[in-house]
């Protein structure tokens, strides 16, 4: 017999106190939205996100197998079917069980303000967490649909929106809640945020000059991949269309620095850094927001290794991933029409959630559909080689960056944001995890050399 109690959310000892074409398009992060400042405790290293994963699968009873249906609040479809698969995102949904943000969350402390992790926190706390097991009836997501202009500045109430783009803006502000919504905080400090390590990969765009073979490329991250579903009928074939070799001529030369001169070239894309959970957009509506009806076949697994940057195919690093989620929108025109979502459930079964309804499903039914955002969970990271002690690296890094910070706040003479950060640093110094190894000293003897630690 399941117990109904709570799990334990006292967690806190368990983490730190402290330009593509039009075809191949992906979402990028958008600016903070206000002034409250960054706690150390937000940040959670890679190694403590990855280790939700198999809490996940072995919920111990925690969570329901599957979430309730949630109401439609008038045209509110493109949200619920966003909602349902975001709190079946297995990294995520065991962050926000856990009640890890709520406990250290700054918003509506002073001041009004709309917090997407706490809002979807609350929301999951209702319809997957074991103590509700008893109400099977579907809950009313007042809060989001309230705030949906917080979310979204283009989003009106009991207008059909596209879920797709919901979910770019809702995930863009469950990111700005995680980094507490500090404008001046740096691009390399965000990137530590719980919502990053969970959605944020790289991509490496590789140049190449035609005529003195000169190569260069730039990184840029993203939350999500669009890809083109016109000329294709196959996820390979959309993957292999985004990720194939550009010409870069006529009116569209690259200027090559060594040349010093407009030449012809070649472009390319390479996934740099693969994340943990892959959304894709198959791009069903045209210009004139007509509906694209093509059949794309899809199977549950998909792997991307031929893709990797080539410094990671020198690793040898595989880059498998397994789908999780899936929204369909059915009807002709992106105005109108109905949106409803699969999601699977920590037994590893299928289920249709649309709206207040939730059923059983079987794969085959998932896989025959015509999906329109797919949602995969990579099954290998962190890619690479696996580090011997990644949680202490976590942390010597998660200090690196805080030291960066501090010193970037007193160039901007602020010194009262850099007292308190520094000590936040002395908090995170003293933390067991934070302890560094002994360092060691080699001591030549004969022909061998004999490690000695220091005392």
């Amino acid at each position: 017999m399941k117990s109904n109690k709570q799990p334990d959310m006292d967690l806190t000892s368990d983490y730190p106190s402290s330009s593509p074409s039009k075809s191949r398009s992906f979402c990028r992060s958008r600016a903070p939205l206000s002034n409250n400042k960054l706690s150390s405790k937000q940040l959670i290293s890679a190694a403590k996100v990855y280790s939700f994963l198999p809490e996940y699968s072995a919920s111990n009873g925690c969570l329901r197998n599957v979430g309730v249906g949630l109401q439609n609040l008038g045209n509110t479809c493109f949200m619920n079917s966003a909602l349902q698969c975001l709190m079946h995102t297995p990294p995520l949904c065991v962050y926000l069980a856990k009640g890890i943000h709520g406990r250290i969350c700054t918003a509506n402390k002073g001041e009004e303000q709309f917090c997407a992790l706490c809002s979807l926190e609350g929301l999951l706390r209702k319809t997957r967490l074991n103590s509700n097991e008893e109400n099977e009836v579907a809950v009313v997501p007042m809060e989001i649909f309230e705030n949906i202009k917080s979310i979204g500045t283009e989003f009106r109430m009991y207008k059909q929106e596209d879920s797709h783009e919901f979910i770019r803006c809702f995930v863009d502000a469950m990111q700005q809640s995680s980094i507490g919504f500090d404008t001046g905080m740096s691009r390399t400090l965000q990137d530590t945020s719980v919502i990053s390590h969970i959605f944020r990969g790289v991509l490496k765009s590789k140049i190449t000059c035609a005529d003195c073979r000169k190569e260069s490329s730039i990184t840029e991250s993203f939350m999500d991949l669009s890809l083109e579903v016109n000329r294709n009928s196959s996820m390979t074939e959309l993957f292999e269309e985004f990720f194939k070799v550009d010409h870069l001529n006529n009116k569209n030369k690259y200027f090559c620095e060594a040349c010093e001169t407009f030449n012809d070239a070649t472009k390319q894309f390479f996934i740099d850094s693969p994340p943990l959970v892959l959304t894709c957009q198959l791009k069903r509506f045209n210009r004139h927001m007509q509906k694209v009806n093509r059949v794309v076949h899809f199977t549950e697994t998909l792997d991307l290794t031929q893709f990797l940057a080539q410094s990671k195919q020198k690793q040898q690093a595989v880059c498998k991933y397994k789908l999780f989620a899936a929204i369909v929108h059915s009807g002709s025109k992106l105005s109108s029409g109905h949106y409803y979502a699969y999601v699977r459930g920590v037994d590893g079964n299928w289920y249709e959630a649309n709206d207040k309804c939730v059923s059983s499903v079987t794969l085959d039914q998932v896989l025959n559909d015509h999906p329109y955002v797919l949602f995969y969970q990579c099954l290998n990271l962190p890619i690479g080689k696996p580090e011997k002690k990644p949680a202490q690296k976590g942390i010597s890094e998660l200090l690196s960056l805080l030291t960066q910070e501090k010193a970037l706040i007193k160039k901007r003479k602020n010194p009262e944001r850099a007292v308190k950060l520094g000590s936040e640093l002395k908090k995170l110094k003293t933390e067991p995890d934070a302890a560094q190894p002994i360092k060691s000293k080699t001591v030549k003897s004969g022909k061998r050399n004999v490690r000695k630690q220091k005392k």
